[in-house]
């Protein structure tokens, strides 16, 4: 599978659970964590490294790249719901979005940690880069991150904030993937996806661990352990995916998953409430679906494509 559908595909993934009583959207979004640890410190080693002043101008370029688009998907939902209310300003600003219960696209939580990464990424880039005996760093750094994990759900659990450091090995796994340049062969990564789904039926078959692959089922921090586990299961997988050729065609599937992800629960939203009266649930579905794909589609060709290739001319002009 090339990287720009694989992305694609996890992006589907969150829509069916939109649509479905199953939880597959989350470990999704945790597999994107991973991608984005790889693809952002590949970015930042190979490109902005070399600016005159690398970490202003990675920082303005990654805001540009989530913030622009997020704006716009924000305002559409907000027309599609028909209402607006002052909550919805404070989502603009992305970070602490994830703290707060209101969330106008109802996937902002993610980006509130993706921009906390990106704050974090030239010191882990710097970090990793200094890296002499990997056993002994990787295990420093594993003890380090226990413990920000462990900081990261007391912050939760006592005062409802919300940090990147709960989901940090997600990120980190995608870091030293790009940091060893890791390419396993295909064999490995078929074993590894084979794996990974027996373990994902077993755990859904199993009474026992059933809820945790059902929504608004089961302990939510059992849950995220589960889904950082079954991340790391599909490791070599993943390895071996970003390290395919991508054509044109494939990187604009990928690039249009991010305006399927932030669009299709407004879009889905708004098809239900306006068609609910006209058809049955399992036709309801299927066309709410089917809006979510075409508009996401529509947005992405019209808008996010034409900002993506601004910022990229603006960036090339500053090198």
């Amino acid at each position: 599978m090339s990287p720009g559908l694989f992305r694609l595909l996890l992006a589907s993934l969150v829509v069916v659970s939109h649509v479905s009583r199953y939880d597959v959207g989350r470990p999704a979004v945790f597999i994107f964590f991973v991608l984005s640890g790889y693809w952002v410190y590949r970015m930042y080693d190979s490109k902005y490294r070399r600016f005159s002043n690398p970490v202003k101008a990675f920082y303005l370029s990654r805001f540009l790249r989530i913030w622009l688009f997020f704006v716009v998907c924000c305002l559409v939902a907000i027309v599609l719901s028909g209402h607006f209310v002052p909550e919805d300003l404070y989502a603009l600003l992305i970070i602490g979005v994830a703290s707060r219960s209101h969330d106008p696209l109802g996937v902002s939580w993610s980006l509130d940690y993706e921009i906390q990464f990106y704050l974090l990424l030239p010191l882990i880039w710097l970090l990793f880069n200094r890296i002499t005996d990997l056993q002994i760093a990787v295990l420093s750094i594993s003890l380090l991150v226990i413990v920000m994990m462990a900081g990261a759900h007391a912050l939760e659990a006592y005062y409802g904030i919300l940090t990147v450091f709960g989901l940090l090995p997600l990120f980190l796994a995608g870091c030293l993937l790009a940091r060893l340049d890791y390419c396993p062969s295909v064999h490995a990564a078929a074993i590894s996806l084979v794996l990974t789904a027996v373990a994902v039926i077993a755990v859904y078959f199993v009474p026992a661990t059933h809820d945790l692959l059902i929504k608004d089922a089961g302990n939510p921090i059992t849950k995220d352990l589960f889904f950082i586990f079954i991340s790391g299961m599909l490791l070599p997988f993943i390895a071996y995916n970003v390290s395919q050729k991508s054509d044109g065609l494939d990187r604009h599937a990928g690039n249009w998953s991010y305006a399927l992800y932030l669009l299709h629960s407004p879009i889905i939203t708004a098809t239900y409430a306006l068609m609910a009266a006209k058809m049955g649930q399992p036709a309801l579905k299927i066309v709410a679906v089917a809006c979510a794909y075409g508009g996401s589609l529509l947005m992405y060709l019209l808008i996010d494509a034409r900002i993506e290739r601004w910022r990229t001319r603006k960036f090339e002009a500053i090198r």
